[in-house]
C-alpha cells in the first residue's frame, strides 16, 4: 500500500536499516564475529530483541557488562570491518525503495540512519539506487544518534523543508521516536508474512 500524499511533500526521509534494507542478519553476524575475538557470543534472537536499532554502547554494555570504553570501540571497529564480508545477507525491500523512486520524482529523498556513510553507499552501489536520493545524513553527520530527532532536522535543514512539509519512513521504536519528535508526518514501516504496509502516525 503506497502512502497517500495529502498535501505537498518537500522532503520525503528514510531511516536504512529495517527500512530501506533488511540488515539485521548481516549486522549480527558482523557483530557475532567481533564479539567471538573477545570472546564473547552473540544469537539472532538477541540481536533481533535487543540490539537491532540501538547504539552499540548501550547494548553491549548492558548484555555484557563491559564498561572499558576502549574495549567497546575495538569491537564496534571489528565489526565494521566484519561487516562486507556479509553484504549477501542484505536484502532490499522493494517496495519501500519503490516508494522512494516514485517520490523523489516531486521532492527531495534523503536517508537518515545510525549506519557509518560508507556502509549506506556501498549498499546503494550493490543495488543500483544511489540516485534516489539527494541527501544522506548517516552516524558521523550527528551528535545525538536516534530517538533524537537531530538527523532528521539536519535533513530538512538540507532540503530547505519544514517539518509540515516533511514525510519520514521508519520501521523501529527509536526510529520512530525520532520521527516524532522532528515534527514531521511518520510513515511506520510494518512487515506481515513477507507484505509490507505503512501505517501513518
Amino acid at each position: 500500500m503506497e502512502p497517500t500524499q495529502k498535501k505537498e511533500i518537500q522532503l520525503a526521509a528514510f531511516d536504512f536499516d529495517g527500512t530501506l534494507f533488511l540488515t539485521d542478519k548481516a549486522i549480527w553476524k558482523a557483530y557475532q564475529k567481533a564479539l567471538r575475538a573477545h570472546g564473547y557470543d552473540m544469537d539472532y534472537n538477541t540481536y533481533h530483541t535487543q540490539c537491532d536499532g540501538k547504539d552499540y554502547r548501550t547494548f553491549l554494555g548492558l548484555l555484557y557488562d563491559i564498561t572499558d570504553a576502549d574495549m567497546l570501540a575495538s569491537i564496534h571497529k571489528a565489526k565494521k570491518e566484519a561487516y562486507r564480508e556479509f553484504y549477501k545477507f542484505v536484502t532490499p525491500d522493494l517496495m519501500v525503495l519503490q516508494t522512494a523512486q516514485r517520490l523523489h520524482e516531486s521532492c527531495k529523498t534523503a536517508i537518515v540512519t545510525t549506519a557509518s556513510r560508507s556502509a549506506v553507499e556501498d549498499i546503494l552501489d550493490i543495488f543500483n539506487c544511489k540516485e534516489y536520493f539527494d541527501i544522506i545524513v548517516a552516524k558521523e553527520d550527528v551528535d545525538h544518534q536516534k530517538p533524537s530527532p537531530e538527523g532528521y532536522l539536519k535533513a530538512m535543514i538540507q532540503a530547505n523543508a519544514c517539518p509540515s512539509t516533511t514525510m519520514i519512513f521508519e520501521d523501529s521504536k527509536t526510529g520512530i521516536q525520532a520521527a516524532t519528535l522532528s515534527g514531521a508526518t511518520v510513515m511506520q514501516v510494518v512487515r506481515n508474512d513477507g507484505l509490507t504496509s505503512y501505517i501513518t502516525r
